[in-house]
């Protein structure tokens, strides 16, 4: 084939090649457009479903509604009826009402005449009363004056054998009286004067006496002894125990035993030691407690209750004392100071209530039991408020 002929093949297959090319584009816009109407198609599709959805959920809802107005009709049916019956009730009620208003105009009417009837009883039973009275009145009278004769003969009976006694007894009576008034005097006459005794009412008597005790400018060793002493036992009243004051009460026979204490378990042997902080107790002292705790058991024998030995000083103990004390069983309270505390013992008697100061004869022999009402005062006003009486001081010549 010449050239030419190549050529011209050549063209009309490139005329061909350019034909199909474009018949291809218009195919694939063709099949574009095919791919867009099935998008839509499918929306559509999907869009029908959803309305199908919708439209099954609104007949479900249709149904559910027409059965809540089914039950609706149903309770409107049902509280209509109730609501009948209430009316029906509330007339009932009101006729009741009614009823209860006409019997509370009855019973109005009947309380009238029932008050009105009253009045009447007690105008006759006043009238009768006073009545009564009267009489009762007249023959009071002629009772006193019965009474008051035969009272006036005895009365005057009495007093002319009352004279005669007291005639017969009064330079006695006031000799006593005098004798018992002086020893009280005695008693105090180192706190107050014989003036300051006899123009002072009692308990400023007393207390003054009290006042100038305590205040005293000097005290001798056995007082600041007993002092301790006292004070050791108070707290041991306090606490329940029986105290028996044995040293103050034997002086010098206390064979180291100054304070005695008793309770349903126990016996305490105390020894009190009231020195100055400079002082030392030495292990002898603690050896005599000991023994004397041993006669103790023999004075006092007891198979339920326990011994005890305690030594109670406002100092301190030596090394060997506190090594003895260990040793054979003795408790031991160092620096033990006497505090300010009531000193007025008040008692109760079987047949009175007294009260002792520390200068009195019985002070240290008085057992003072709270438990039966005994306790301690501070002031005299405070005791004779509250009922008690000073002591008297008894001597032989006035038994």
């Amino acid at each position: 084939m010449s050239i030419v002929g190549v050529v011209s093949l050549f063209e009309n297959f490139y005329k061909k090649s350019s034909l199909y090319t474009e018949q291809e584009a218009s195919i694939q816009k063709l099949v574009n457009e095919i791919l867009d109407k099935n998008d839509k198609i499918k929306e559509l599709t999907d869009s029908l479903d959803n309305i199908k959805n919708s439209y099954a959920s609104l007949m479900s809802d249709n149904e559910q509604l027409e059965e809540k107005l089914r039950q609706t009709s149903t309770n409107l049916t049902y509280f209509k009826n109730k609501y009948e019956d209430l009316k029906s009730l509330c007339d009932s009620v009101s006729v009741i009402k009614s009823k209860i208003k006409n019997l509370e105009n009855m019973l109005d009417l009947k309380k009238n005449e029932y008050d009105r009837a009253l009045v009447q009883l007690q105008i006759k039973q006043d009238k009768e009363t006073e009545s009564a009275n009267e009489k009762y009145q007249q023959s009071l009278k002629e009772l006193k004056f019965e009474y008051i004769k035969k009272y006036r003969a005895s009365r005057f009976s009495y007093i002319r054998t009352l004279s005669n006694l007291k005639l017969k007894f009064s330079k006695q009576i006031d000799e006593y009286e005098n004798s018992l008034f002086l020893n009280e005097y005695k008693n105090l006459r180192n706190y107050i004067s014989k003036e300051e005794f006899f123009s002072l009412e009692s308990a400023k008597r007393y207390q003054l006496a009290l006042d100038r005790y305590n205040n005293v400018a000097s005290k001798s060793s056995q007082r600041i002894g007993l002092e301790y002493e006292r004070y050791i036992g108070y707290l041991l009243e306090m606490k329940g125990y029986t105290v028996r004051y044995h040293g103050a009460l034997n002086k010098f026979k206390d064979n180291g035993i100054d304070i005695i204490a008793e309770d349903r378990k126990t016996i305490i042997a105390i020894q009190c030691k009231n020195w100055k902080s400079t002082s030392v107790v030495r292990e002898n002292t603690i050896t005599q407690l000991s023994g004397s705790l041993q006669l103790l058991k023999n004075d006092m024998p007891s198979k339920s209750k326990k011994y005890v030995a305690i030594l109670c000083t406002t100092t301190n103990l030596s090394n060997e004392a506190l090594e003895n004390a260990k040793k054979l069983n003795v408790r031991v309270y160092e620096n033990f100071k006497l505090e300010p505390y009531p000193l007025i013992k008040c008692n109760n008697s079987k047949s009175e209530k007294i009260y002792h100061m520390p200068f009195d004869q019985m002070y240290d022999k008085v057992f003072i039991r709270p438990k039966d009402g005994d306790f301690y005062a501070s002031t005299t006003s405070e005791a004779e408020s509250a009922g008690y009486r000073h002591a008297h001081v008894w001597h032989p010549d006035n038994v």
